[in-house]
């Protein structure tokens, strides 16, 4: 018989970008696994029904919820997870610092899982055509939030990719563009400073120049690349109608 953990095994050595998946999916199955248990228990773990918190919804935050919700961050910790939306949480939970995935965990009962999708179609249609800056990552759609979060630029990567190949940043970020000034001033820059070898002009003065331009260019550039991949986000915030002073 294939267990999961076989079957994740085989699939992860399918491609580089495959590991840190099947890890995540291993620790959702351990996390619900455990949540079974749980359950399974009946009184015996408790009054989970209880209601120990108010809900948004305002039908409260039942023991189980709480208990579900501690037993798949505490897994989902472990794994490369950078961040955590849910439905018991009023924020994006951020787990592991520079992970590649982002969860979202939404649980609906089966009639109402179908008025969910509908209700996530519109408001999703809804936030292309005009965003809706009132509302909160808990308002708009918990697939928004994991949309943002995996196609979010890096404004540090920007400022690396900068440095190390210009003007390779500004692509990361998708304002190619905005490169083309400090590349300008990088290569003008460095023509100048090198003339006086390929042209035998011996003036320190204009190699003093040229290489200042090429300083201030790489400046330049490397604050621009950060600056356009924050440009990027708003952007991508204001498209999936989400609040710009709650997410990264």
């Amino acid at each position: 018989m294939t267990t999961l953990a076989d079957y994740l095994d085989r699939w992860a050595s399918g491609g580089s970008d495959r590991p840190p998946i099947a890890a995540t999916v291993a620790a959702l199955a351990r996390a619900a696994a455990e949540l079974s248990e749980l359950v399974r228990l009946g009184p015996l773990a408790g009054d989970m029904a209880e209601v120990v918190a108010e809900s948004r919804d305002g039908t409260g935050q039942k023991a189980l919820d709480v208990r579900a919700q501690a037993l798949f961050e505490e897994r989902l910790a472990a794994a490369p997870v950078a961040w955590l939306a849910s439905e018991e949480l009023d924020h994006v939970l951020e787990l592991t610092a520079g992970a590649p995935l982002a969860v979202a965990l939404v649980a609906a009962a089966p009639r109402a899982a179908r008025a969910q999708e509908r209700d996530t179609a519109r408001a999703g249609r809804a936030a292309a055509e005009r965003p809706d800056t009132r509302a909160g990552p808990r308002a708009d759609s918990l697939r928004a939030v994991a949309l943002y979060l995996a196609e979010r630029k890096n404004p540090e990567t920007a400022l690396l990719l900068d440095l190390v190949a210009p003007p390779l940043g500004h692509f990361y970020a998708r304002r190619p563009r905005w490169g083309l000034p400090a590349l300008a001033l990088r290569v003008g820059g460095f023509l100048l400073y090198r003339r006086h070898e390929i042209g035998g002009d011996r003036d320190p003065n204009l190699a003093a120049v040229g290489f200042a331009a090429f300083v201030a260019g790489t400046v330049l550039g490397g604050s621009t690349a950060q600056r356009a991949a924050d440009a990027r986000n708003a952007e991508l915030k204001r498209r999936l109608g989400l609040r710009g002073d709650v997410l990264p």
